[in-house]
This record gives structure tokens, sequence and C-alpha cells, in this order.
């Protein structure tokens, strides 16, 4: 179990390397920083983390919402850098990466989760992901495709994830909103967020600070439900009730906004 004094730490820390990014490594204009797009890299996981402690240690609702927004924004600015020519390295773009994807759904946001699916790249380039390129070509659907996107998505993730270490609860989740069974879901998703409770010590380790309390993908997937007119109807300690109703907060600061 992660205690407050290990909260507050790792928010400490993320804050101290967030203001460092910012002010030393991420230089004006993009078109002349050198490691540019490793720099946005580093800051991406670390809004969300940052989301997650700031509400768990304050309640910080607006808060919460802002740094899901700051992790898909500083990542949709690595994409254009990207897109421009400017110092990013091909492999941080790729369709592979779920994370601020996820953030911006989680945050109710799918004009921006769009938007970051625009600009992705749409073709495996490792074998060796093929697990999670069919994950997030899945929750690319669920953001911005169509029924036929959605459940051809779905055929492939289910083909390629089925018995793989960590997918066989989000197949179970996402099939449901696919068909959008209220009943499944509801029961999916309780089984899906139970089993955090059965982690072993060393898979809670695994996990980043407050990440068993708080999870971005359960959030996410409500917020697809609410789309396709999938009721939640259970209750559970990861997801509060205040998460539960999304708020497009886009920052003015506190992250690298494309110019």
């Amino acid at each position: 179990m992660v205690t407050q004094e290990l909260l507050s730490d790792s928010l400490l820390s993320i804050n101290a390397t967030i203001r460092i990014f910012l002010k030393e490594n991420i230089t004006r204009p993009y078109s002349a920083c050198r490691n540019l797009g490793g720099s946005l890299w580093c800051l991406v996981d670390m809004y969300r983390s940052r989301a997650i402690i700031r509400f768990l240690l304050e309640a910080d609702v607006e808060g919460f919402f802002e740094d899901l927004h700051r992790e898909a924004l500083t990542y949709l600015t690595l994409l254009k850098a990207y897109h421009q020519g400017f110092n990013v390295d091909r492999e941080l773009v790729n369709a592979e990466t779920a994370g601020p994807l996820l953030c911006a759904m989680a945050a109710g946001n799918f004009k921006l989760a769009h938007e970051i699916h625009t600009l992705m790249p749409r073709q495996l380039d490792d074998p060796d992901g093929l697990e999670f390129f069919t994950y997030t070509s899945m929750l690319r659907a669920l953001a911005a495709g169509t029924e036929q996107d959605i459940a051809t998505a779905f055929q492939s993730f289910q083909d390629a994830c089925t018995g793989k270490f960590g997918f066989d609860g989000k197949i179970a989740i996402i099939g449901t909103l696919v068909h959008r069974d209220a009943a499944a879901f509801n029961q999916a998703l309780l089984e899906y967020l139970q089993s955090f409770e059965e982690l072993s010590p060393e898979e809670q380790e695994e996990l980043s600070p407050g990440a068993e309390s708080i999870d971005i993908l359960a959030l996410a997937l409500v917020n697809v439900a609410r789309r396709r007119d999938v009721p939640l109807t259970v209750a559970h300690r990861m997801l509060p009730p205040e998460l539960l109703e999304p708020r497009i907060r886009i920052p003015q600061e506190g992250y690298p906004a494309w110019p």
C-alpha cells in the first residue's frame, strides 16, 4: 500500500523535474531546441502521475483534469514537432503509445483525442509491439472511429491479446462497449477494478504511485460508455464520483504548448 509520505515525496520530485524541463531543457523556438523530442517524452507520463497524486493528497479535481490535458497536449506538441521536422526521434512517434490518448479520453476531451489520433502513425513498426499496437488502435477507434472501425479494431485486439498478461480484463470491458451491453459492461468493469486488489506486493511495486487507487483506463472507458449510451451502474473506490463528471480544462501554463 502506498503511504501518504511516499505520495508526497513523489509529488515533490515530479514538480521539481517538470520545472527543470520547462525552464532548462525545452527552449523556444522549438525548431532550435536540442533533444526536443526526448525532453517532451520525459514529461508526458509525469503529468498523469501528478494528476493522480494531487487528487489523492489534495482532492484537487480541477488540477486532476488540467494535468490530464497537460499530458495529452504535451504529446500533441511532440507529434506536431515531429511532423514539422524538428529534433524528435522517429522511435518516439509510434502507433503503440496509449497514455496521452487515454488522458484526453478520461478528461472527456474527445476532440483532443481525435487530434492526437490524426497525427499518430497507423502502421506497426516493431512486430514485438503487436499487443500494444492493437490495444492502442482499439482505443483510437473508440475515440475517433466509425462503428466498422471499432468492430475491426476489436477483432484484431482480441486476436492479438487474448491470454496475454494484463489484457484479458481490458478485452472483456471493451467487448461489452463494442456491443453496447450495459449489464456486461458494469460487471466487466467491476471485475477489472477488483483485480487491483489481487495484485501481489511485487506487482503493486511496479505501479506508479497512486495507480492502485485511480485507473485512467477505467475513467476513459466510462466516458466511452457514456458516448455509446451505456450507463454506469456500479460503484467502486477507484471510481471517485468527482472524477466521473469530466471537465475540459485547458491549462494556460505549466506545459510545453505548441506555439
